[in-house]
Formats: C-alpha cells, structure tokens, sequence
C-alpha cells in the first residue's frame, strides 16, 4: 500500500505544464505546504475537546549512557474527538542532556515519527509543552486507543 506521507493538495491555478504536458507545480513544493512541519494540528484545538478522545504516540528511544538502559519517549502525539476530528497532532522534541542519545527508527521501517520530524526548527514543540497540552486536554476526557496505558505511562508527570 502506498504511504500518504507525499500526498500534497494544491489549487488549480498552481499548476503549470511543461513542453511535453506534464503537470509541474508553478512554485514548488515548500509552496504549496505553507508549513514545515508534518504534524497535522500543532497548537491544541479547545473547541473540539470530547467526552472520549482517542490517544496515539509514535515512540522515539531515549538511551542513558550512565546505565546502557534504553526508555520510550514520546515522538509524536495525536489526539482525535469522538467525531474524529483531530483534536492535537504534534512532534515532540527533547533538550539535549549530557550522556543521553535520541534515535527513532528508519523510514524504511515506515513508522510516523523520524529525525527531521523531532527538529525545533521543523516545527517539533518541547516536551514540556506537550506534556502540560495532553494533560489539560485530559483533563475532563476519557483516552481509548489501541495499547492506550503504553501511550500514557510514558509521560513524565
């Protein structure tokens, strides 16, 4: 089955084609995103809070050099109302701490989480942000998900 990663939507009027008649998009890619990251709701949608919300988190590894142990982190968190209506979709990223490496896994493995996506300058949010927004949204909600208590037992708070 082919990812929807690539998938973009463009108006009409953006799209020129060349001497042979292919479709060539008039301004390029980065255009037409208006956006660089590729998490779909970045800022928590209030409005859309539900009594039931669904709760999915994409792992990235934390390893403590000190012990060798490795730990899930979180590394990307989305979050849909009983409507499925996507409440919060955000990549997290971590502070460096001396003697602790991140990974996350090859895109080849086709997980949704990966390097370029926990980057500050690629729109990835600070943990401790992403913490405090999934907390308060829970806050008056129920999580259900597929394997919900490993998605919530690796928050810090």
């Amino acid at each position: 089955m082919a990812s929807l990663r690539a998938v973009r939507t463009v108006k009409s009027d953006d799209i020129v084609f060349d001497a042979n008649g292919k479709p060539q998009l008039r301004h390029g890619l980065a255009h037409t995103t208006r956006r660089t990251t590729r998490a779909l709701q970045p800022q928590p949608r209030w409005d859309l809070v539900t009594e039931y919300m669904a709760l999915d988190v994409e792992f990235q590894m934390e390893n403590d050099h000190s012990t060798g142990r490795n730990r899930q982190k979180p590394g990307r968190v989305s979050m849909t109302n009983s409507d499925g209506k996507i409440v919060y979709d955000v990549f997290v990223y971590f502070p460096s701490k001396k003697g602790h490496h991140y990974w996350r896994n090859s895109r080849a493995q086709n997980f949704g989480c990966y390097n370029a996506d926990v980057k500050p300058s690629n729109g990835a949010r600070p943990i401790a942000e992403v913490e405090e927004n999934v907390h308060n949204l829970f806050a008056n909600s129920v999580a259900v998900g597929h394997a919900v208590l490993n998605d919530l037992e690796i928050w810090e708070s």
